[in-house]
């Protein structure tokens, strides 16, 4: 842990930085762990790692909160906040944001689909509990829960481009608070953060470290083209016989859902002995408030995984 600046709302028992280290303790889909450290209203957490981060194949690293479902779970009750990276502690760049839900407010403990927030934590309940559920990898963001980000998608960014941030070599990761009606998105639009507290972070969660022999990682990369198709790759530099089948993970809105379904309602557009392209045959509407993951594993068990939010 680097740093804790908590802002005002921040209620006794939940000023312990130190329970944002080590493994998520997610409470399921209907419940919201308390092994949480507040942010309070605009603070922030910056949390350091001792091996950097780095830009693999898909997500890089996971970031997990306390979102729970609520009613019959088309809505998450969620407390977001802006996440950025630094490569030395001083600059650090923020991931672009996108909301897509009312403008006006829906009050405190109102509830949202998870996929109104793209590029923000606290949208998606933590599954991952090692101790609960030891089969879910707190590394799979099909399984895991929480909000995966992706390094790739800051190679545009202006410190990124000027040397300042090197996303081979992520050391710090800041997390600030939302603060409902006063913060906008990468578009402008005002974000709605319908809570009556602030962001509760639970942990963040490394997938891809410097050093670390990944390049032989299952390759998943989900994502929308300009006419706005759905594309999924899937693959692995040592040939499509090294995934593991059964261990083809997707979900939606952080619920499982079935695979082969979705790639089947897909066209295969390229196709060789390492990697398959599929895409939608039609394209996805602006605007939907959904988010789809998928995760793959090798023989070995080395995991990749992808998210895309359907904005």
């Amino acid at each position: 842990m680097i740093g804790y600046s908590p802002g005002s709302g921040v209620a006794p028992g939940f000023r312990d930085p130190s329970k944002a280290l080590g493994a998520p303790v997610g409470a399921g889909r209907t419940s919201g762990s308390l092994d949480v450290v507040s942010l309070g209203l605009s603070g922030s957490l910056t949390l350091g790692f001792d091996r950097p981060l780095t830009d693999g194949p898909g997500a890089d690293f996971i970031v997990f909160e306390n979102a729970f479902y609520v009613g019959l779970g088309a809505s998450c009750y969620a407390e977001v906040a802006f996440v950025e990276v630094s490569s030395n502690g001083v600059d650090f760049a923020r991931f672009e944001t996108s909301y897509v839900g009312p403008q006006q407010s829906i009050g405190a403990y109102g509830a949202l689909p998870c996929g109104s927030w793209s590029g923000l934590a606290g949208t998606t309940p933590t599954l991952a509990n090692p101790t609960l559920h030891p089969e879910i990898d707190v590394r799979d963001p099909a399984r895991a829960g929480g909000d995966p980000f992706d390094l790739a998608s800051l190679r545009d960014h202006p410190l990124v481009k000027l040397g300042r941030i090197n996303l081979a070599y992520i050391t710090h990761v800041r997390i600030v608070d939302v603060e409902d009606g006063k913060e906008r998105d990468s578009l402008g639009r005002l974000i709605r953060d319908p809570s009556a507290g602030s962001c509760d972070i639970d942990a963040v969660s490394g997938i891809h470290f410097l050093g670390q022999a990944w390049t032989n990682d299952p390759i998943v990369l989900v994502s929308l083209d300009a006419a706005r198709r759905l594309r999924i790759e899937i693959g692995d530099p040592q040939g499509l016989g090294d995934l593991d089948l059964r261990r083809l993970h997707t979900s939606l809105q952080g619920d499982p859902v079935d695979t082969w379904g979705l790639l089947a309602a897909c066209r295969v557009v390229r196709a060789d002995p390492t990697s398959i392209v599929f895409e939608s045959a039609a394209s996805l509407p602006k605007d939907l408030a959904l988010v789809l993951s998928l995760s793959a594993q090798d023989q070995a068990g080395h995991l990749s995984g992808s998210t895309v939010h359907l904005h």
